[in-house]
């Protein structure tokens, strides 16, 4: 009918003293696209289903909490000082952690375990309840056959590699392994996920797979202070500033790591990169994080004669002149917390030392090779919606073409969330989990 399955992020709202919107509360739900109306999600008659029954159960289970303020360094303080001095609201990061050292590593990789990701929770539990784990395990393609003149999964051809030094031991030998299901669940993410359904030949009449991807393009911005800061120990992220994402769609978000990443995002080469990086103990960094448009144009193919994917994205016009917009505010949250200059990530920008230089930012041209723009949140590669000729899944995630195949991931987002996707895709891997245990009938189980 009308209901057509999108997943986002939903804020109840409430003013602050400046006038800037803050969101206080982010659900998943269903809309009516038509009437452009917020709908209880469906629970399929299964007891208890629904979004935040299964957003409550991942937050206990990952131990997420907001950043105490104790646990803000001083990278993170120049953000919320800059801010403030503006006029800007900030808020602090939930952050799932426990135990948690501060060493500084948790971009590159937390060596303490105190990052409560899936490897230390879900997967345990998977393996507590008798799940098998396959690991060192590429999946070739998928295997369908035809049930009662219907095409459906029917399970997956794969090569498991030999198991590497210091890894747990294997359930299988390494080799070719041809696994048969009833119900396949891909999951392989944004990129992986259309990469596999094209390589599987998953039927796609309306050619919706791998279409209309978002990334969340993000612009680093790194400042230089007159003193040593602490930006490589303590917690990288603990502070960010959402005041911009209704009225332009970006949030201000510290994020800083240790120099083999500064290396990547200082621009320049040469002499006058060397020079940036020697000041690293005085270099301060944020990023803006930008919710782009869903576009049909930005996409993952496959290409058979070559067996790889490709990727074609490309900031539309108005995702630029947010970003222009973003990157000036974002110069003068930096100059305000009191950097003596800044950078940009890009070769179009001279480095700014007063607010009034901020208006340079309207030069970008995010031309490849001449800004670097970073990017870890890709989603809504393989859209969910009742209708097939916009998606290539229904809201139960069901394949429109195949039956007993479900896309479970941020693939399946028909725009983006609207906020870092981690909390969305599992609280919807929550959800469709125990909607899939409610309906076993329904895939012959």
């Amino acid at each position: 009918g009308r209901r057509v399955a999108r997943c986002l992020m939903y804020y109840r709202e409430e003013p602050t003293d400046n006038g800037y919107a803050r969101p206080i509360e982010g659900l998943l739900a269903w809309v009516d696209m038509a009437r452009g109306e917020v709908l209880d999600v469906q629970d399929y008659g299964v007891a208890g289903l629904n979004i935040p029954s299964s957003l409550y159960d991942v937050r206990t289970r990952i131990n997420v909490h907001p950043a105490a303020d104790d646990e803000v360094n001083d990278n993170n303080r120049l953000l919320e000082r800059g801010c403030n001095t503006l006029g800007i609201p900030t808020r602090h990061f939930e952050l799932n952690i426990r135990d948690c050292v501060r060493s500084g590593f948790c971009a590159e990789g937390c060596s303490y375990d105190a990052k409560q990701g899936t490897l230390l929770t879900y997967v345990p539990d998977a393996v507590a309840r008798g799940v098998q784990i396959v690991h060192h395990c590429d999946v070739e393609r998928l295997i369908f056959e035809k049930r009662n003149g219907t095409l459906a999964a029917a399970g997956v051809s794969a090569r498991v590699r030999k198991t590497r030094r210091r890894s747990r031991e294997n359930s299988v030998p390494a080799g070719s392994l041809q696994i048969s299901a009833k119900l396949v669940i891909v999951s392989a993410g944004a990129i992986g996920t259309p990469e596999l359904l094209h390589r599987s030949e998953l039927p796609d009449p309306e050619n919706r797979i791998g279409r209309g991807l978002v990334i969340h393009p993000s612009l680093p911005v790194i400042g230089v202070m007159e003193k040593p800061i602490e930006n490589y120990r303590g917690i990288p992220g603990t502070i960010y500033s959402d005041a911009f994402s209704t009225s332009h769609h970006f949030f201000l978000e510290c994020l800083s790591g240790q120099p083999v990443y500064g290396s990547v995002v200082v621009p320049g080469s040469g002499a006058e990169h060397f020079d940036v990086l020697k000041q690293y103990a005085h270099l301060a960094g944020f990023g803006i994080m930008l919710v782009d448009e869903a576009n049909d144009a930005n996409r993952v193919d496959w290409l058979a004669a070559e067996e790889k994917a490709r990727i074609h994205y490309q900031l539309s016009a108005d995702d630029q002149e947010r970003l222009r917009f973003a990157a000036a505010r974002a110069v003068e949250v930096m100059l305000a917390g009191g950097a003596t200059e800044v950078l940009l990530t890009s070769e179009d920008t001279p480095r700014f030392k007063r607010a009034a230089d901020a208006a340079q930012c309207a030069k970008l041209r995010f031309e490849p090779y001449r800004t670097t723009i970073t990017s870890a949140h890709a989603q809504a590669s393989v859209k969910m919606s009742e209708d097939p000729r916009l998606a290539v899944t229904n809201s139960r995630g069901e394949s429109h073409h195949a039956r007993n195949l479900i896309v479970c991931d941020s693939s399946s987002f028909p725009t983006s969330c609207g906020a870092n996707p981690m909390l969305s895709i599992m609280t919807m891997a929550r959800y469709q989990g125990r909607r899939i245990a409610g309906e076993l009938a329904r895939y012959e189980m």
